[in-house]
């Protein structure tokens, strides 16, 4: 049975007329008219006697109307609660994160111009490996997610990217047991991502560690603070990836060495043709005209 013509059974007999009906509900007359007559025939009762005054309610309707009447206050609270729900998905921004967002500097201006434009709106940000974001992108528990280079196989065609800068990979180590060149490595023991945070970069930093001598041990920490707490407090060399704008900012008890050849670029992801939130939407329009400003600022 359709709940819609429940529903315009209850408006018309709260107003006692199709017209008025009809206007109240903005659709054509007729067509209302054609709707009740199917709910009749399927329900094998007449429930509405049409006069030249107005609308009669059969006593068959009359029994009818109460359930008709909670099913119809019972959608609009579904509409309106659907609404609502909506409303405050539109307002937020879900964002998957290969490392915490303030460490990542191409988009902390976009985060500032955000914040400052749309004080309506707001940003929830989650930190995880590349693949299991991708995942969650895909199945819509985030509107956008920022990854590094290159995609795993086969999701190119399916998202629509941002390049957000590039970013390089550096071995952090305590001034008490610097590791200052890579000659240095042999024997030492390094600290890695871990295995599900971007497989394929993974693979070539372990395989350029150990081609140095060196041995690697996962670290399950994303964050550049607490990295950095395991180089000091513990003398832990670990390798992580930091923009070239950050490097400054390291603790002055920390030795940064770069690895040469690699790298990786911030993708902002979104899936290809999926509608977004009003929120998503600016953010978006601002991620591009950063992207873009970066890309003319290259040699």
């Amino acid at each position: 049975m359709n709940l819609r013509w429940i529903m315009l059974f209850a408006t018309i007999a709260e107003e006692k007329s199709f017209t008025r009906a009809a206007t109240r509900l903005n659709i054509a007359q007729p067509w209302l008219s054609a709707q009740i007559r199917k709910l009749e025939y399927q329900l094998g009762v007449q429930l509405l006697v049409r006069q030249s005054a107005g609308v009669t309610v059969t006593p068959e309707g009359e029994a009818l109307l109460p359930y008709a009447r909670q099913l119809s206050e019972a959608a609009n609270m579904f509409r309106h609660m659907a609404r609502t729900m909506g409303d405050a998905h539109s307002k937020t921004v879900r964002i998957g994160s290969h490392m915490p967002m303030i460490d990542i500097a191409p988009l902390r201006p976009v985060n500032r111009d955000f914040a400052r434009r749309h004080k309506n709106f707001s940003l929830n940000a989650e930190v995880g490996g590349t693949p299991g974001l991708l995942n969650r992108l895909h199945a819509a528990e985030f509107d956008f997610v920022v990854a590094l280079s290159p995609l795993p196989e086969g999701q190119k065609d399916e998202l629509d990217t941002l390049k957000l800068g590039e970013t390089r990979f550096c071995l952090l180590s305590s001034v008490a047991a610097p590791i200052e060149d890579e000659g240095k490595l042999a024997g030492r023991a390094i600290g890695v991502p871990p295995a599900d945070w971007h497989p394929d970069l993974l693979a070539r930093l372990v395989a350029r560690l150990r081609e140095a001598g060196a041995t690697t041990r996962e670290v399950p920490e994303f964050d550049r603070r607490a990295l950095e707490h395991l180089v000091t407090a513990h003398q832990m060399a670990v390798v992580t990836a930091i923009d070239q704008d950050d490097r400054a900012s390291i603790d002055p008890g920390i030795v940064v060495t770069e690895l040469s050849g690699i790298a990786a670029d911030h993708l902002l992801c979104r899936v290809a043709g999926r509608e977004l939130g009003r929120a998503s939407d600016h953010y978006w329009t601002l991620a591009q005209t950063r992207s873009q400003e970066l890309m003319q600022s290259v040699p």
